[in-house]
């Protein structure tokens, strides 16, 4: 007597057919933030552009003891505008403060005030994009002359994200 035996692949998991759209998704989710991070590049161009967190840490090394972990605490406290691609953190350097290269205080108050209601790489958008509150102008371009102002439409808007 002959037995036969069914695998049963089905049962194991998703389909193949499951499996390659989930593939196509993830991909397609991936091209559609690595244009998003590219668009941001060039959007904080004219704003003294970005650094990655490992140039960041060397350029450090010439005015604070443990360069390294600097940046490393600014990202995970949410501290800093950092928006990351394929694994690299990218921080823009208008933020920075050019003789000490610390964070700006004007700037770290708009994160603040931001950073609860935005993911990382809304609050970098956030910087670069039109603000109404702003005469359409973004927060990055007005930040220097008038960082009250731009502390109040980030409340406002955080105000809006949270209500």
């Amino acid at each position: 007597m002959t037995q036969h035996v069914s695998i049963g692949f089905a049962s194991r998991g998703p389909s193949m057919a499951a499996r390659t759209a989930r593939l196509r998704r993830n991909v397609a989710a991936d091209l559609a933030s690595r244009q998003v991070c590219t668009d941001l590049v060039r959007a904080y161009a004219p704003y003294g552009g970005v650094a990655d967190a490992d140039a960041l840490a060397l350029r450090l090394r010439r005015l604070h003891r443990q360069p390294l972990s600097l940046p490393a605490r600014w990202i995970v406290a949410r501290e800093v505008v950092c928006f990351q691609d394929r694994g690299v953190n990218f921080l823009p350097n208008f933020e920075f403060d050019e003789a000490t290269l610390l964070p700006r205080p004007s700037v770290r108050r708009v994160v603040r005030e931001l950073r609860n209601v935005c993911e990382n790489l809304d609050l970098a958008q956030w910087f670069v994009s039109s603000n109404p509150s702003l005469e359409a102008l973004p927060p990055v371009a007005v930040i220097d002359a008038e960082p009250d102002r731009v502390l109040e439409a980030a409340r406002a808007d955080r105000f809006l994200a949270s209500w």
